[in-house]
């Protein structure tokens, strides 16, 4: 059964003594860090870090034949031929055009989806590719291109549930 205390009786227990002891060393623990960091940053002056300037690429248009050889290849996981086909299958028309209003020739938004599905890839990486892209239009791109190839090949994703009956033996 628990009983009630009235506070004068709380307050002079042993444990809320201790309770009060433990506080004050938390307390005065914490007053030496601090003071230790700020000597510290007063020994150690910080230095920014260093940014290299980006790289600009010397063609402003990505084109076809802006990778040669193996370079198309490893970039972009497919061979040039590969890659026209691919094209050719999609049927992308003259233009695509993105949500945000964003248009780009088919072969770029085919080699913005290839080169984001290429590990390791990054925006920051392929504005230095796709020069004349923000990192904002690349991924706008990106995600039509989803779309457009989920919207083609939807047929072939679709999940059978039949095939894998819970009976399997």
């Amino acid at each position: 059964m628990w009983l009630l205390h009235s506070k004068s009786e709380i307050a002079s227990s042993p444990y809320s003594e201790m309770r009060n002891h433990i506080l004050f060393l938390y307390h005065r623990w914490l007053i030496l860090l601090r003071r230790r960091r700020s000597l510290l940053r007063q020994l150690v002056p910080s230095v920014p870090r260093y940014r290299p300037p980006l790289p600009r690429s010397s063609n402003p248009h990505w084109t076809i034949e802006t990778f040669q050889g193996i370079a198309f290849q490893e970039y972009l996981r497919f061979t040039k031929d590969e890659f026209l086909h691919l094209l050719h299958i999609l049927n992308l028309g003259d233009e695509v055009k993105t949500q945000h209003g964003y248009t780009c020739e088919p072969a770029e938004a085919l080699a913005v989806m290839l080169y984001r599905l290429s590990y390791p890839c990054r925006y920051k990486d392929m504005a230095l590719v796709f020069t004349e892209f923000s990192v904002s239009k690349i991924s706008d791109i990106y995600n039509k291109m989803l779309d457009i190839v989920y919207q083609a090949f939807k047929q072939l994703l679709a999940f059978d549930s039949t095939d894998y009956s819970s009976s399997q033996s």
